[in-house]
């Protein structure tokens, strides 16, 4: 749901980033974008937390890892999206969105997310590759492991087409694919 916020409000055929946080609309939208990226990463905590109880067994290390790597996640997007809030809470003072300073702050707070966004999809991009081994290591060659590795080089792909937030979409159906799975298998499996 973030994603497609984001999308929205600054993806292919959305007007200005200006523009849009020049309305009330537009700043709701970034409004709704900040808070669904919010509550989407505090989720991805608690799933990478699920997946590194359910999977220590395999490979206590390696789902380390990425509970640590999801700690890290956390933080930075929060992070990122509470700067890309500052234009929107200097629009909502009734600060004028054609002045340069103001341009200047949407540049800034763009460039921070840039660089944030692109650090938490390597990072997740990362921690897909080590749980797909863990579930090679496991014996578990399933449909999920391997599209978990042709979905760390899809990240690499996306990066140099400079569309790594596509990613993020790819991302979330394979979580939930690993979700269901995870409840699907038999618990037995996970404990050699």
């Amino acid at each position: 749901m973030a994603l497609a916020f984001l999308f929205a409000a600054e993806g292919p055929g959305s007007a200005d980033i200006l523009t849009t946080l020049g309305s009330e609309p537009g700043r709701q939208l970034f409004d709704v974008t900040v808070a669904s990226g919010i509550v989407a990463v505090v989720l991805y905590v608690v799933a990478a937390s699920w997946l590194f109880l359910e999977l220590r067994p395999i490979n206590e290390l390696a789902m380390l890892i990425v509970l640590a790597l999801s700690v890290v996640i956390a933080p930075t997007t929060v992070a990122f999206l509470a700067f890309q809030y500052v234009p929107v809470a200097v629009a909502q003072e009734h600060q004028s969105t054609a002045e340069p300073a103001f341009r200047q702050l949407v540049v800034s707070a763009h460039a921070f997310a840039d660089v944030g966004g692109w650090t938490v999809v390597a990072l997740l991009a990362v921690s897909v590759l080590i749980v797909s081994a863990v579930l090679w290591q496991a014996g578990r060659r399933s449909v999920l492991a391997l599209v978990g590795f042709a979905l760390f080089f899809t990240a690499l792909l996306l990066f140099i087409l400079d569309s790594s937030y596509l990613f993020l979409l790819l991302f979330g159906l394979w979580e939930i694919g690993m979700a269901a799975a995870l409840m699907i298998w038999p618990r037995e499996w996970r404990a050699t």
